[in-house]
């Protein structure tokens, strides 16, 4: 597979919602598939792109996934684990709103 790692652009004034996200899919994954998240990076400041378009939503992130020495199928691989666990964070939620 490859390691997905998960990048919160801080140049933006609800960064830490984003971040609250990303740092929880990050140990969703850890836990049912450890070692493939390299985890949470915060990026902002002079020199780079704080915010990576993740002032348009509340829960938008930038995911990587892989490098130069994996293949398609171990990318697709990542893709399916991450969806699932995204899938599953999405229905606890929607759960959560229904029992409020």
């Amino acid at each position: 597979m490859a390691r997905t790692f998960f990048v919160v652009g801080t140049d933006h004034p609800d960064y830490e919602r984003n971040k609250a996200l990303a740092t929880e899919l990050h140990y969703r994954l850890e836990d049912e598939y450890p070692g493939l998240s390299r985890g949470v990076l915060e990026r902002g400041g002079a020199g780079t792109n704080g915010v990576f378009n993740q002032d348009l939503s509340p829960n938008a992130m930038l995911i990587e996934m892989g490098g130069i020495d994996n293949t398609f199928d171990e990318l697709n691989r990542s893709a399916e684990a991450f969806a699932t666990i995204v899938e599953t964070y999405i229905y606890e939620q929607l759960e959560e709103e229904e029992g409020e």
